[in-house]
């Protein structure tokens, strides 16, 4: 789960949990309820650059993803299509980022 932090929020943990109420709904329709962490702490942080966007007149800049480990029985419900193109589940194996792979497992156990 991800998101835009916003200033009212006082962490990166709460952003990735908050909920449709507060105005910011999850970007893949997972109910929250539905939703636990496996830890306080991001399991990774992925920093890399987003290119000029000369459609939309944005100019490039970094992006900085913190990865949070959820356990769920929730599925993917509506997704909020202006953020996420699609949503699937993936088991840790079929990742292809191996260091992505160890913090999953690292947070699972």
């Amino acid at each position: 789960m991800a998101g835009f932090v916003p200033i009212c929020m006082r962490s990166t943990r709460l952003t990735a949990t908050r909920s449709p109420r507060s105005g910011c709904p999850a970007s893949t329709g997972i109910d929250l309820a539905s939703a636990t962490p496996a830890g306080e702490l991001p399991a990774h942080i992925d920093v890399h650059p987003i290119p000029h966007n000369p459609a939309k007149g944005e100019p490039g800049d970094w992006h900085i993803d913190f990865r949070f480990v959820f356990r769920t029985t929730g599925d993917v419900g509506g997704l909020q299509t202006e953020e996420v193109d699609e949503a699937f589940w993936r088991s840790p194996g079929n990742l292809l980022d191996h260091e992505l792979v160890r913090h999953i497992t690292a947070a699972l156990h």
